[in-house]
């Protein structure tokens, strides 16, 4: 069975696709997902918090900033964790894993 959207989730999927043209277009990205990631924790929802730290970690990354996105990516691995998502786990660890071979960084286990 699949779950229901949580309201935050919700909003993450209308967010536009995060490939903005100027610098101060991302910074507002980043703005609303650390808002998004916020709201997420203030509700106890890991599900959003999982996925907007995921949308967090792939805009770093566009933006270069991979010792930020790795940070978001390797807490979004601990959150998927504990998910009863059985997908939840591979993808926060493909991208983690991505972003390690991107950083030149040792993949562990």
């Amino acid at each position: 069975m699949r779950p229901l959207l949580t309201p935050i989730l919700a909003l993450l999927l209308t967010l536009p696709s995060i490939a903005p043209a100027s610098p101060a277009g991302a910074d507002d990205e980043v703005a609303t997902l650390e808002a998004l990631l916020e709201r997420a924790r203030e509700l106890d929802d890991t599900l959003a918090e999982r996925q907007a730290l995921s949308e967090l970690s792939e805009l770093h990354a566009r933006r270069g900033d991979l010792a930020a996105a790795v940070d978001c990516a390797e807490r979004a691995v601990e959150l998927s964790n504990h998910s009863v998502d059985r997908a939840a786990p591979v993808h926060s660890r493909l991208l983690l894993a991505d972003l390690y071979v991107d950083a030149g960084r040792p993949i562990d286990g």
